[in-house]
């Protein structure tokens, strides 16, 4: 199920889901076929709050609402800055669905815009949604259920073209990890997952600090994950470090550092064993480094 299956009759369900996806009024008519009018007149009952059940409002402002049984039941209040989830699930899209609504959670207000360029698969669509967040995303290739919604770009060439970037309460980073995600989407060079380490490096940096000079409020979130080369080449390359240390905008303060490890139960047995054996630290985490937009 989804929150649309909750909203008021007098919605009309086709321009909200075009609405919330982070088209523009102008956008959604040429889309739609509607008059721009009725699309303003309906967008205008979007936006207002008041105008949503309590039920809705209660479960998207993370309230103890019947809803979570139907929409999202797994939601855990993010305390600390160690964010672990259920050990026994191997599924990748569950855990961003998890760090992802823990952002929501502790950096958004419904309605609010939510900007995600490497949306994969989109499970930011779901999330969002179901929050009442409006969306933009996007990824350098589409693929799996969601790439209908999703918007072809690379974003180290091109910007979202946002109306109105005071809406804008995070930008979700969750970027290839670099080699250890060579060839994975594509053996194109201008891939991050297949560029030289100083270029990767480069690249994160320049695309963090392109969105501070567009984004009014809010933070910027970006996952990474520390490199470990190979088992027999033990090497060590902290990404977080790299990114942290030259990043150079004066409208960026880091807020925070959080450590999401990953379940044990999505490695080989074997692999583990080896390094028990050999007396090796295993990364088994990502990093989400957080930094906080202030103009002044």
């Amino acid at each position: 199920m989804e929150i649309t299956d909750f909203l008021p009759k007098n919605f009309n369900l086709s321009i909200f889901d075009y609405w919330i996806s982070g088209w523009t009024n102008e956008e959604i008519s040429s889309l739609t076929n509607v008059d721009q009018h009725l699309i303003d007149l309906e967008v205008i009952k979007f936006n207002n709050i008041n105008n949503y059940p309590v039920e809705v409002l209660d479960y998207i402002n993370f309230g103890q609402s019947c809803l979570r049984n139907e929409l999202e039941n797994e939601f855990m209040y993010p305390i600390f800055n160690v964010w672990q989830f259920n050990e026994n699930i191997k599924e990748e899209s569950f855990y961003e669905k998890r760090i992802l609504s823990s952002l929501l959670y502790l950096y958004s207000e419904p309605l609010d815009m939510v900007i995600d360029p490497f949306a994969g698969k989109g499970s930011t669509i779901e999330i969002c949604k179901n929050r009442l967040r409006r969306f933009w995303v996007s990824d350098r290739k589409l693929y799996g259920p969601r790439f209908s919604q999703i918007r072809e770009m690379d974003i180290l060439k091109n910007m979202p073209l946002i109306e109105d970037w005071n809406k804008v309460s995070i930008t979700f980073l969750d970027p290839p990890y670099w080699t250890q995600a060579a060839c994975k989407y594509s053996n194109d060079p201008d891939d991050l997952g297949n560029m030289s380490l100083d270029k990767f490096t480069e690249s994160i940096i320049q695309i963090v600090q392109n969105f501070a000079s567009y984004q009014k409020k809010g933070v910027i979130a970006l996952t990474m994950r520390s490199t470990q080369e190979s088992r027999e080449n033990d090497h060590f390359i902290d990404h977080t470090i790299q990114i942290i240390n030259n990043i150079h905008s004066q409208k960026l303060i880091l807020e925070n550092r959080i450590s999401c490890p990953y379940s044990i139960n999505r490695y080989d047995s074997n692999r583990i064993e080896w390094y028990k054996q050999n007396r090796k630290l295993f990364v088994n985490n990502r990093e989400i480094i957080i930094w906080r937009i202030c103009e002044n």
